[in-house]
């Protein structure tokens, strides 16, 4: 299924709203947030990950490694850069293969989304499920924004998320995707 045009934000939205950005920046819960507002279907590339494989992220990173992970990862970004009309939460290392990118923007307006580490570290206090952020430490989270921060910057729009409300975050990308002129190539 490629999207419903009749949901599409109008006839020349059909792109894809796209979010990137760290773990712990909101992206699944917003974009659940936007398909909802915008009747969009919603994909979620760890969900779609976990879904394909039979195991659980983390599982995939302790018994078949990261770049099992990232290749499977690149599968379902092929598959889902080629949707129209839906909102697509990506894993934040999607960022890590520059084919990715490329795929996603073909068909996609891309948003990263921000917070401050302090405030990812809160949010992922409680969760045991990210493979690369075991016990959340402030320094693993810096080592990892150190390591794709220039590449998120690849991201059409950035939205600090740091004390909004995911209704705030998920308008204020509504807004921005409506009044985008980025050119994008829809396939």
């Amino acid at each position: 299924m490629n999207g419903d045009p009749a949901c599409c934000l109008g006839e020349k939205n059909q792109k894809n709203i796209v979010l990137i950005g760290m773990p712990g920046t909101g992206k699944s819960s917003v974009a659940e947030y936007i398909g909802r507002r915008t009747i969009r279907r919603v994909y979620d590339t760890d969900t779609m990950i976990a879904d394909l494989t039979g195991m659980s992220i983390l599982s995939i990173f302790e018994q078949r490694g990261e770049s099992f992970f990232r290749n499977i990862e690149s599968e379902v970004i092929n598959q889902v850069s080629k949707k129209m009309c839906s909102v697509i939460a990506c894993g934040g290392g999607v960022v890590l293969q520059p084919i990715n990118i490329e795929r996603i923007k073909k068909n996609g307006l891309l948003f990263c989304l921000w917070a401050e580490t302090l405030e990812i570290s809160h949010r992922l206090k409680n969760d045991s499920s990210r493979p690369l952020l075991r016990g959340h430490s402030l320094s693993q989270l810096n080592d990892l924004l150190a390591e794709r921060e220039a590449l998120y910057q690849m991201a059409d729009h950035h939205i600090n998320t740091q004390g909004m409300k995911i209704s705030e975050v998920g308008d204020l990308i509504i807004e921005r995707f409506m009044h985008d002129d980025t050119e994008t190539e829809l396939r």
